[in-house]
């Protein structure tokens, strides 16, 4: 048997593209550090307005709504808080360590030259 099968130009490109923009894009910009933080903390802001909606929609109570995206939006601030603090922690460190080792190499070539160094 023999299958005559002759393959049509086709732009898959043009095809492929609608699917990857709606699908991959948005993980994969909201995959960026500094994105992911401001991702994180409007999903918490928008959960402290959606939620209450979305269960007065689904059986009437608004306080039970409420309480679930204040808690959604306190723990989203609280965790990119933590982060931060992370970040900055770890810069703070890598900035001292390069202070010392810069005023430790000056030291070593001081005291080799046999300057007399006050601190």
């Amino acid at each position: 048997m023999k299958v005559d099968y002759k393959p049509k130009n086709i732009n898959v490109k043009l095809i492929k593209l609608p699917h990857i923009k709606i699908t991959q894009v948005p993980n994969v910009v909201s995959g960026v550090a500094p994105i992911r933080s401001l991702v994180n903390l409007g999903s918490g802001v928008a959960d402290l307005i959606l939620l209450p909606i979305e269960q007065y929609k689904k059986n009437g109570r608004i306080i039970r709504g409420l309480q679930k995206g204040t808690e959604s939006f306190a723990q989203a601030t609280t965790m990119e808080a933590i982060r931060f603090g992370i970040k900055l922690q770890l810069e703070r460190r890598f900035c001292l360590n390069k202070l010392m080792k810069f005023f430790l190499s000056n030291f070593k070539l001081a005291s080799i030259q046999g300057v007399i160094l006050i601190l």
